[in-house]
This record gives C-alpha cells, structure tokens and sequence, in this order.
C-alpha cells in the first residue's frame, strides 16, 4: 500500500470543502435572486431565456438552484469540514 495515500486523500478532500464553500453560497445568492423576482432576476428578461423550457419564470429553478445545489453543497461542505 502507498504510505502517500493519506496525503492524497486529505488534499481533494480540501479541494472538495474549498469548492463546496464556493459554489454554496454563489448558488444560494444565485436562487434567491430568482425566487425574489422569478420574472427579472438579474435584469434578464424571463420570456427571451424560458422559451422554449417548460418553465415560464424562474421560481422552480429558484427554488432547485438554492435549495439542491446551494444548501446541498454547504451541508457537505460542513460534512468534509467536521470529519
């Protein structure tokens, strides 16, 4: 067995806790942002970018983008930071 594989291991794990500190809160701003105004987030016209989605605002991608992605990624990167 390699005697390394501790320091690999302990590197993308805080590669991974790094990456989940980032793209969390980017996506809860991100999320937020759409649910508060789902027809002009951003200043971005809903109509010209949903379509042809099955959306016709961006409340559901909203409501994914901040609770799957942005709090999924905090919670894990809270999991990486305690173990």
């Amino acid at each position: 067995m390699n005697e390394d594989y501790g320091v690999e291991y302990a590197k993308s794990r805080g590669g991974l806790c790094f990456y989940s500190f980032v793209c969390g809160p980017g996506a809860l701003a991100g999320g937020a942002a759409a649910i508060i105004d789902p027809y002009n987030p951003f200043g971005v016209n809903a109509d010209a970018l949903l379509r042809h989605s099955p959306f016709t605002d961006f409340l559901i991608p909203g409501l994914l983008l901040f609770g799957v992605i942005g709090l999924g990624n905090l919670f894990a990167a809270l999991a990486f930071f305690r173990n």
